[in-house]
């Protein structure tokens, strides 16, 4: 996978360096989503058994992360995925476009 992603990269006209970060980038932010979604996976029990009366001050010591919390699942890592993925496209597409 490295070699054809430093290939194409390189065949874009990226110099070495900057493929090298390119296909870090990538390979980091795919690698980091997999571990997460592996982590979160129903398949794996969860080594903390908690009840709510432990969680009771939650909203207030963590009134952000409460408020994201139905966006930060750890059952579904697609949208995450997805926008991620939708994120690195333009900047790799602006990074060829600029080589000329």
């Amino acid at each position: 996978m490295l070699e054809t992603a430093s290939g194409t990269l390189r065949s874009a006209g990226f110099e070495p360096e900057r493929a090298a970060q390119l296909v870090l980038l990538v390979g980091c932010w795919c690698n980091g989503a997999l571990l997460a979604e592996i982590a979160g996976s129903a398949a794996r029990p969860d080594p903390i058994h908690s009840t709510a009366a432990e969680h009771t001050d939650l909203a207030q010591r963590y009134p952000n992360l409460v408020e994201m919390a139905p966006h930060l699942s750890l059952c579904n890592f697609a949208p995450a995925f997805a926008f991620g993925l939708e994120a690195l496209i333009p900047l790799v597409m602006a990074e060829a476009s600029s080589l000329g």
